[in-house]
């Protein structure tokens, strides 16, 4: 499957990423696709308290998964929305995402498109990757804010190194002597 960009106005990602996928599953159920608008958790404080929100990975992009595109862009073309701007292309013809970049966005997103938490911890200046999106990939955060509770990624999108930043939680190591005071059993 081959994976193309739609730019539309930001803000509107979600309404258009639902329209495509209404649009595409009554033109065209038989055909395979995917519409994702990917999406990053992170961690803000509003009014002293801590909220973990949503932000859009991409703003103002809608990816599309698709072995059909010309049929696609038939189906777009012939029900304009006016939060669509364009389907992207590179001369003349549709610009595909680079696979090895569409793979390591596919693999930091879940099921519902979001990049979650990852638990980490760092050690003598290394950053241990414990749990989360992140743990199947090394050297691709770049700076770490632990008071926010945040670490700077670099994802490439449409051959250019974009940095964004993910939610994180900082876990400390115990030591050997302090867990085996804390833990006795009976």
């Amino acid at each position: 499957m081959n994976w193309y960009a739609v730019f539309v106005r930001t803000g509107k990602e979600d309404e258009v990423c639902n329209n495509l996928k209404n649009l595409y599953e009554f033109f065209s159920p038989r055909d395979e696709y995917e519409v994702v608008v990917p999406k990053r958790g992170l961690y803000e404080y509003h009014e002293g308290r801590r909220d973990y929100v949503l932000k859009t990975l991409f703003p103002s992009y809608v990816l599309i998964g698709t072995n059909q595109i010309i049929k696609l862009y038939e189906i777009m073309k012939n029900h304009k929305s006016l939060n669509i701007i364009k389907l992207l292309k590179n001369d003349n013809y549709f610009q595909e995402i680079n696979e090895k970049e569409m793979d390591s966005i596919i693999n930091l997103i879940n099921k519902e498109g979001i990049i979650g938490i990852s638990d980490i911890y760092v050690e003598d200046e290394k950053v241990n990757i414990i749990d989360g999106p992140l743990s199947h990939y090394n050297g691709i955060i770049k700076k770490i804010n632990r008071r926010k509770g945040r670490a700077k990624i670099q994802v490439d999108f449409l051959n250019k190194k974009c940095f964004v930043d993910i939610a994180i939680r900082c876990l400390e190591k115990y030591k050997e002597d302090t867990v085996k005071n804390q833990i006795t059993f009976s």
